[in-house]
Parts: structure tokens; sequence; C-alpha cells
């Protein structure tokens, strides 16, 4: 009999130490459009615009401060600690191209007239 419990005993703590890892899967990232983000106007210098949302990849062209761009798409690219926001754009005149830009340059509008307007006060002299 003792044998017996000793052998369900040890049974049991096998299974109650035994633990699944799970693995860490990375996603891709998460498209999201929004509804009030359909313009933006370039808030820097110069600006990058990249194929795909990541900060090392393919340049498509350069923007310049006050440029328009329709924004298209959003995009929250996961880091381990923070996510950052991609705008998917295209310039007018240009439709051929799409590409990604961060947030964080661009400022904004949800009209086109609203972002002529912020683009022609940015530019004044």
């Amino acid at each position: 009999m003792k044998v017996l419990y000793l052998l369900f005993l040890l049974l049991c703590l096998s299974f109650c130490h035994k633990q699944e890892v799970e693995p860490e899967i990375p996603l891709p990232p998460t498209p999201i459009m929004t509804g009030t983000v359909h313009w933006g106007v370039v808030n820097v210098p110069y600006l990058k615009v990249l194929k795909e949302p990541e900060d090392e990849e393919h340049i498509l062209t350069i923007l310049r401060f006050g440029d328009i761009v329709q924004v298209t798409a959003t995009c929250y690219k996961q880091h381990k600690t923070f996510a950052d926001l991609w705008y998917k754009v295209r310039q007018e005149g240009h439709p051929s191209w799409y590409g990604w830009v961060q947030d964080q340059h661009l400022e904004a509008y949800s009209t086109m007239k609203k972002a002529k307007t912020a683009s022609a006060l940015l530019l004044e002299p």
C-alpha cells in the first residue's frame, strides 16, 4: 500500500512541475485606419518616405517641410517597451507611389483644405 501511495505521489509531483513555455511569436504590423486623419503636412526639413514601416527599409522618396500628403492607412509597430505609429502616405500628383512615415513627422488634418491652409501658414516668410 505504501508503494502505491509513493508511486501516486511521485506521479502527481511530476505533473505539477511540468510547465509548458509558450514561444514568443513576432506579429506583423497591424493596419488600422483612423476616422479623422486623412491628410498630413510635413513638419520637419526633410522626411524619408520608406517602403515599409521600418527605420532601415528602402527609401522611396524625400518630402520637404510643408509638403502635403494623403494618409491612406495607419499602422502600429510594436517594440518591446513601446509602439510606433506609422502613416501610409502618397503625395498629390504622384499617385503611383505609396510609402510609410512616422506620425511625429506629420501634422495630421481631417480635410485637404485644412492641410493646405496649415501648409501655407508654415511656409509663410
